[in-house]
């Protein structure tokens, strides 16, 4: 019953909400490898969000070989000399219902920037990937709901609003 619980629990705070992946941040992890980031992305998916958003730091690929991933569309590269970070940031201000897949604590940033963002934290044990999700509270879960099927929606919404990002020529400054 309690493994139930947790699948909803977690099935609660993915779905139907666009997913931002630090994937530098995770692909980086001592624990972490190309099977386990992708593993990380069928896991998600099987949630139904919305969307799932992977952007690593433009010198990724001089770290480690993610030449599969690139040509399956999985992960963005930032542009040359510049933080996934900002844009993971700019990303979720602009999407209410984003939340960051991430263990970097942006304590370098404005906390103005980060405060109202939904982070969700993971932790690597062997072949399994948990989530710190809130077991503090009581969980009003229904084991028997039926879940809604997700609504239909324009297939990569937010790359074009990604794109325009990568592609301004403004900086806005989110270091305090």
């Amino acid at each position: 019953m309690t493994q139930n619980n947790l699948y909803y629990l977690e099935q609660q705070t993915f779905q139907n909400k666009t997913i931002l992946i630090d994937g530098s941040n995770f692909l980086l992890n001592r624990n972490s490898s190309l099977q386990k980031f992708q593993f990380l992305i069928s896991l998600i998916r099987d949630f139904e969000p919305k969307e799932v958003i992977t952007i690593c730091d433009a010198n990724l690929p001089y770290k480690i070989d993610i030449t599969k991933l690139l040509k399956d569309k999985l992960i963005q590269l930032t542009p040359a000399g510049t933080q996934a970070d900002i844009f993971l940031i700019q990303l979720a201000n602009h999407l209410p219902d984003a939340l960051i897949i991430t263990n970097d604590l942006f304590r370098e940033y404005d906390h103005a920037f980060t405060r109202n963002i939904n982070f969700v934290r993971y932790f690597i044990v062997g072949d399994r990937i948990l989530f710190n999700l809130d077991l503090t509270k009581k969980q009003e879960i229904s084991i028997n709901k039926q879940i809604e099927k997700k609504p239909e929606i324009e297939e990569n919404s937010n790359y074009e609003f990604l794109d325009r990002i990568f592609k301004s020529t403004g900086e806005i400054k989110l270091y305090s």
